[in-house]
């Protein structure tokens, strides 16, 4: 067994200042190591306005709203019942939860040791932490866990205003293993526990997996938490109002049913990602699977679609996306089947694409949408569909 050593671990938290003594166990190849542990809270400060406005906007929304007008998921569900239960249900509900035992359930990992390093992943005085052994290595308190769980969980602090830790591995409960987070494949530091994200990168990081956040409080409140009603259709504060007073004319929420394919991508692309955020990195092949809108976007079918072709030709967006590979196949075969082609199709088939001539009938998505390595050079096995449609000569 290890030496026992006594170490000073920095808790940085967010709630108020206060000094407490833990014992951390923590697992390592070599044995058990014991951390006597002293967690020292840091006052906790508000989190900067988030980007969510600026992202609505490039998605098409044009109401530069404040964190006050929007009102949770739940205002909807007196009118919008169906649609409640069927997003409450979904992984797009689930993004975002409190890194908390109570909070994440059986999506809980084992705490121990993490992969190729000198950190674990412990627990003190009932919080979850990242913690480096070591003279006066910092512990810091993990306060939420981003991911439905279908893949990976990415665990983050919101440390200061408009500045986000995010822990060097991610959890993937379907192999309860960790992996490196994507973005920290360079750091093998055995005593780096993550990295501190500032400005727009940590607005986004929170936005992207709630439907706003508040400045009164580090971490969105529980009913923002998620991808929400109001992170795609805009703040609904108005609309709750007026329709309660049963004044139908005033607070109209936006009707996305109305939009051009583009402006709906963009929409979606503002956190699954579009062409600027692929520019951003270096190039890669990879990068058309794990961002979907700007592959999309690439391909010819958008591109001569008349701006008909969105994320919402295939996906319901209040549900999980469809296993059935013949929904999409149908798709397809609305501009790409021999029916198409003829004279006598209806107007919704005018833009009309040529017949596939191996098979003009079914086995599109294999072809020309395949299953790939969504993040090249990394240790992380996510498989996702290629969503630049085209003809596939190699990897």
């Amino acid at each position: 067994m290890a030496a026992v050593s006594s170490t000073l671990v920095r808790c940085r938290a967010r709630s108020a200042i206060a000094l407490c003594s833990v014992f951390l166990l923590m697992a390592s190849s070599a044995g058990l190591l014991l951390l006597a542990a002293g967690c020292q809270n840091r006052e906790a400060k508000p989190l900067a306005p988030s980007v969510k406005a600026a992202s609505l906007a490039l998605g098409g929304l044009t109401s530069a709203a404040s964190n006050t007008e929007f009102v949770g998921s739940e205002s909807c569900k007196e009118c919008h019942a169906n649609e409640f239960r069927e997003h409450r249900k979904s992984r797009h509900a689930a993004t975002m939860r409190p890194a908390t035992r109570s909070g994440m359930g059986t999506l809980t990992p084992a705490t121990g040791a993490l992969p190729d390093s000198d950190c674990g992943f412990v627990e003190a005085d009932g919080k979850l932490c990242v913690a480096s052994p070591g003279e006066r290595a910092n512990a810091i308190e993990l306060q939420l866990a981003l991911g439905s769980g279908k893949t990976g969980i990415t665990f983050i602090s919101v440390m200061d205003p408009q500045a986000v830790f995010e822990m060097r591995s991610s959890y993937f409960p379907k192999k309860r293993a960790w992996r490196t987070t994507p973005g920290h494949e360079d750091h093998r530091e055995p005593h780096y526990l993550g990295h501190d994200y500032t400005g727009e990168t940590a607005g986004k990081c929170i936005h992207c997996h709630a439907v706003t956040t508040v400045t009164t409080a580090e971490v969105p409140a529980h009913r923002f938490q998620g991808v929400g009603c109001e992170s795609c259709h805009g703040p609904g504060s108005a609309h709750v109002k007026a329709i309660r007073a049963k004044d139908k004319t005033a607070g109209q929420m936006e009707r996305l049913g109305s939009w051009g394919a583009q402006r709906l991508n963009m929409l979606c692309g503002s956190c699954h990602r579009t062409a600027e955020d692929a520019h951003k990195l270096p190039p890669n092949s990879s990068l058309t699977a794990r961002f979907q809108p700007y592959g999309l976007m690439l391909s010819e079918c958008f591109q001569k679609s008349g701006d008909t072709l969105s994320c919402l030709t295939c996906h319901t967006p209040h549900t999980d996306a469809s296993p059935a590979r013949k929904m999409y196949e149908a798709a397809c075969l609305r501009c790409h089947s021999p029916a198409a082609q003829a004279p006598s199709a209806p107007p919704a088939s005018a833009v009309h694409g040529k017949k596939c001539p191996v098979n003009p009938h079914s086995g599109c998505i294999p072809c020309h949408m395949p299953q790939r390595q969504a993040l090249a050079g990394s240790d992380v096995e996510t498989i996702m569909a290629d969503h630049y449609i085209r003809s596939y000569k190699g990897p």
